[in-house]
């Protein structure tokens, strides 16, 4: 059985679950597959470890797709606005949880070869700094790019 064929089979047996699940991960099994795409790629994962790795991933989904319903039912309520920006902020720590899980989970199935590439995949790119203004650019310690030593 291909990648592919694993994953269709993966998505029918959690959507035949029910259909207000099938509703709710037709939104969330993106994310999760293409964070396992792009994983598989970026790494040169082992078929058996990419199969791994999309099952975590579709964990992840279905936590994501819990709490994306949760918030769903909690808005179209007619609960008073307080209560409503309460139960909100639980939903976006519980969506942040799902996803730190997930990264967990996915760094502990890889082998300690690929750790550190993956840590480097996971981690956020750095900020690009923009100043605005009228200033001396040739005094910038932004603007100016250090040179090669010479020789």
């Amino acid at each position: 059985m291909n990648l592919f064929t694993f994953r269709w089979a993966v998505v029918m047996a959690m959507c035949a679950a029910g259909t207000d699940l099938q509703a709710q991960l037709t939104r969330a099994l993106t994310e999760g597959m293409r964070l396992s795409n792009q994983i598989s790629s970026a790494l040169a994962l082992e078929p058996d470890v990419q199969k791994n790795v999309m099952e975590v991933a579709l964990q992840g989904d279905a936590c994501l797709a819990h709490w994306r319903a949760h918030q769903d039912s909690a808005e179209a309520s007619s609960m008073p606005e307080a209560q409503l920006l309460n139960v909100l902020a639980m939903v976006r720590k519980e969506t942040t949880r799902c996803r730190t899980e997930r990264q967990d989970n996915i760094r502990n199935l890889l082998p300690d070869s690929l750790k550190a590439k993956f840590n480097a995949l996971d981690e956020p790119a750095r900020p690009n700094v923009l100043h605005f203004g009228p200033h001396n650019r040739m005094d910038c310690e932004v603007c100016i790019t250090p040179n090669p030593p010479q020789e």
